[in-house]
């Protein structure tokens, strides 16, 4: 366990040496900029908070975790301060302002390096031995995943190894004399990446609603039922250490409900709106969403208007268009023009957008709901592309038929997680990657074994 864990550490600084070697050098992009308003907030006015491009200063929108991590970068390093600064100001021309995440990027570096070691642990102490936990870190930094991620300013850097590692703790909880002290460790580990994505937060709660069922399930045949909900609690305790005290300061103040309530809604607007789809885009969907060749060979079997209806900037699309119509038949029946900071407050005698969008087009259209949501899920599935694609596979094959129970219930355990998230990212969001790259955990230790089960096979073949 010991050479395991200093190779895990090797193999870790390695790799973060080779993304600060190559690491690229740029101005922010997208929502890279809405991470860094919260930052200079909290760097220059001490609160959490957003700066607007004005310099007036907004209700916050992220979770705290990670512009908490780039404020203490920024007063680390007053060069990234300063362009963080000139960036918010000016995200039209933020290249003019200069180039380089500073100190927010060695951070990113370390943060992707730590992924690459767990990957390694992961693959060693699950399949069995260093080879196989030095192919399971060579797919993962394969994927793709670790050089983009350590050159960006964007939540993943921290929640992504707190996932991973809450994910692997669950996986290698069974296998210790007891199991509360992993589990209260892995509650701890999601609940602080739950600090960095508010999904995870009700997504950890119902995870620790669901784990001692499932870990009775998967140890029926030991017998008892007393370790699994100790286990469950032991997680739970632990993931209200940790995500508890700041989600029950942020529902104290009033202004804090409406600013949760106006994103809420903003957010579930953009995923309903593709409640729409006609029965060819969604059979489109299934191919448009496949990694690398999908969109093009959705293209050639659909037409590319049908195509485009999937795409983002396409401004036809659901993302687009399609939000747009709905924000306003949300107007027109509430009285409320929904953004970001508030929903508001409707006009009298009318449902709140939130109970609209719930009544009309969940529960309203609960069919078109489940199967957008099944299709949606299916999209967000894939980080890391091809490696996505074949850890699919290879997660599936290996959870179902590998010979060896204790891997089976180890996998299960590992995916849990990730695959829980999932789900709830595509109920309530576009459920983009980007949200899923925890996936990848369990995507390439199934490779890895299912690439070492086919060799013992072909060996044991031979003559």
């Amino acid at each position: 366990m010991k050479r395991t864990l200093v190779l895990a550490v090797a193999i870790g600084l390695a790799a973060s040496i080779g993304l600060g070697l190559t690491r690229q050098q740029r101005a922010p992009l997208a929502d890279e900029f809405f991470y860094l308003a919260h930052a200079l907030a909290f760097h220059d006015h001490g609160r959490f908070a957003m700066v607007a491009a004005d310099g007036s200063l907004r209700p916050a929108l992220a979770a705290p975790l990670y512009p908490a991590l780039l404020a203490a970068s920024m007063r680390a390093d007053a060069g990234f301060a300063a362009r963080a600064r000139c960036w918010v100001g000016a995200p039209a021309s933020a290249s003019s302002c200069g180039v380089g995440f500073g100190a927010a990027g060695w951070v990113a570096i370390a943060a992707m390096g730590l992924c690459v070691g767990l990957a390694f642990l992961a693959g060693a102490r699950l399949i069995g031995g260093a080879p196989a936990g030095v192919a399971t870190a060579l797919l993962f930094w394969l994927s793709g995943v670790p050089q983009e991620y350590a050159s960006s300013l964007l939540t993943e850097v921290v929640t992504v190894p707190l996932v991973m590692a809450g994910s692997l703790l669950l996986a290698l909880a069974p296998r210790g004399r007891r199991m509360w002290p992993a589990m209260a460790a892995a509650g701890v580990s999601i609940g602080l990446a739950a600090l960095g994505r508010p999904s995870y937060f009700y997504g950890g709660l119902a995870l620790a609603a669901v784990l001692p069922g499932l870990l009775w399930w998967l140890g029926r045949s030991q017998g008892g039922q007393r370790r699994p909900r100790a286990a469950g609690l032991a997680f739970l305790v632990g993931f209200l250490v940790a995500a508890g005290p700041w989600k029950a300061h942020e529902h104290s103040a009033a202004e804090d409900e409406a600013r949760m309530q106006g994103y809420a809604v903003h957010t579930l607007v953009y995923r309903t709106a593709y409640n729409a789809m006609t029965p060819t885009q969604y059979a489109a969907a299934w191919i448009y969403w496949l990694p690398d060749f999908g969109d093009s060979l959705a293209r050639r079997l659909f037409g590319r208007q049908t195509a485009e209806s999937l795409s983002f900037g396409a401004p036809d699309g659901f993302y687009t268009r399609g939000a747009r119509e709905l924000f306003e038949e949300i107007r027109r029946a509430t009285g409320v023009t929904v953004h970001l900071h508030s929903s508001g407050e409707p006009t009298a005698g009318r449902p709140s957008p939130m109970r609209y969008v719930l009544e009309h087009k969940v529960l309203g259209e609960l069919p078109r709901y489940l199967a957008t949501t099944a299709v949606l899920l299916w999209r967000g599935a894939f980080p890391g592309k091809l490696v996505g694609l074949v850890g699919l596979v290879a997660l599936v094959a290996m959870a179902w038929r590998s010979r060896e129970r204790e891997f089976r219930q180890a996998l299960t355990l590992l995916a849990l997680p990730a695959a829980w998230f999932a789900l709830l990212h595509a109920a309530i969001s576009i459920n983009i990657p980007r949200y899923n790259i925890p996936l990848l955990l369990p995507y390439t230790v199934a490779i890895a074994a299912a690439g070492q089960a086919l060799l013992s096979r072909r060996r044991r073949r031979s003559p």
